[in-house]
């Protein structure tokens, strides 16, 4: 669990920015003024400026750095040999390209996925404490 703070409210889709130290989920782990979105699922009366809690489950932030960092480079082999089976008399690197053009599938996946499954979004927990310094 981690602290942020609310950045913008759109319904139950809220907008926080992460607070210093802030480490354990993917969207926190890209920098302190990094705004990201998080669920409302509790409907806390919240307001900018407020501080609070985000909590995302151990399974979605397992499936997160799977999809992002394990899928792309697990799509390499797959294009990289199956050029290699379709023209068998082609350079190594154009089968590093084509192994280069799986890792972007897999980049364009995760872009896909993140457009149509709002539900992994992290949770605010809970509200610590009202206009956060």
């Amino acid at each position: 669990m981690d602290r942020a703070i609310v950045h913008e409210i759109k319904g139950d889709l809220v907008l926080v920015k992460c607070q210093e130290g802030c480490s354990s989920c993917a969207g926190c782990s890209r920098g302190k003024d990094r705004v990201f979105q998080t669920w409302n699922t509790k409907r806390y009366p919240l307001k900018a400026g407020d501080l609070v809690d985000v909590y995302i489950p151990t399974l979605k932030a397992v499936k997160a750095g799977f999809l992002v960092l394990i899928l792309p480079l697990l799509l390499f082999f797959p294009f990289y040999y199956a050029c290699a089976l379709i023209w068998t008399a082609v350079s190594e690197p154009v089968k590093v390209l084509a192994g280069s053009t799986g890792i972007a599938c897999g980049f364009l996946i995760n872009l896909v996925l993140k457009r149509y499954m709002k539900n992994e979004l992290p949770e605010i927990s809970r509200v610590v404490s009202e206009d956060a310094p």
